[in-house]
């Protein structure tokens, strides 16, 4: 889920005015804050961390360098200490560009109720339509993960995931891809295949779906194989 990370317009103006009322530097945090972001970009997420964490010990009510953290930790696999940082974004901001990750930190630590909750907050919180997809992505897994496959399914379909798209954008694939893997999980290969061929066709390599296609139904056909050598 992790893209790039651009460094929010008003960073600059809380930068400052934090740095003033701490006596900090300015022109150095930002250095590093800036630092910092070119780093993640370039998946150089420890060395980001770092860089990130100086700025909000000396800074702590800075959003900016609180949510770099909290991707930072998130890319790691950190879930924990992902949730701790993002959760309080998510909490003082209105933005809701991160409560698709922090449902997918909280996925991985299976507070399955916290995804839920979130779920909901960002449906009614007029999210961009990169957001909310993100965020559709990762309550189907969920759902998933909790044995609830066809509601899973449900959900994406009913967002109209199905439908063809003459210019599909970056989401409309992901959410193509998560559909496939539900319909692989369902046993309905044809479906998934149907899926990861056309995520092939548009993702640019992002994804491995050219992968998935090369091995889909494999073990399924592995089965039926053994089941009529027995049979016989």
């Amino acid at each position: 889920m992790a893209g790039n990370y651009i460094l929010p317009d008003e960073v600059r103006e809380e930068v400052v005015a934090l740095s003033a009322a701490n006596r900090h530097d300015s022109d150095r945090l930002l250095g590093l804050l800036a630092d910092a972001a070119q780093l993640y970009n370039r998946g150089r997420f420890r060395d980001s961390l770092a860089l990130s964490r100086k700025v909000l010990n000396a800074l702590p009510e800075s959003s900016a360098a609180r949510e770099l953290t909290g991707l930072c930790y998130y890319a790691l696999g950190k879930w924990r200490e992902a949730v701790t940082q993002l959760q309080r974004v998510v909490d003082t901001t209105v933005d809701p560009a991160q409560i698709p990750t922090l449902m997918d930190a909280y996925r991985a630590l299976r507070d399955y109720d916290r995804v839920s909750s979130l779920f909901r907050k960002l449906r009614t919180s007029s999210p961009p339509a990169d957001v909310m997809a993100e965020g559709r992505i990762v309550f189907a897994e969920s759902l998933a993960d909790q044995g609830m496959v066809a509601e899973g399914i449900s959900l994406l379909e009913e967002a109209g995931i199905r439908k063809k798209i003459r210019n599909p954008q970056r989401r409309h694939y992901r959410q193509w891809y998560a559909l496939g893997d539900l319909y692989e999980k369902a046993g309905n290969i044809a479906s998934a295949r149907r899926m990861f061929q056309v995520v092939a066709e548009h993702d640019g390599g992002e994804t491995d779906a050219r992968d998935r296609l090369s091995f889909i139904g494999r073990n399924d056909q592995s089965r039926k194989q053994s089941a009529a050598h027995q049979r016989h």
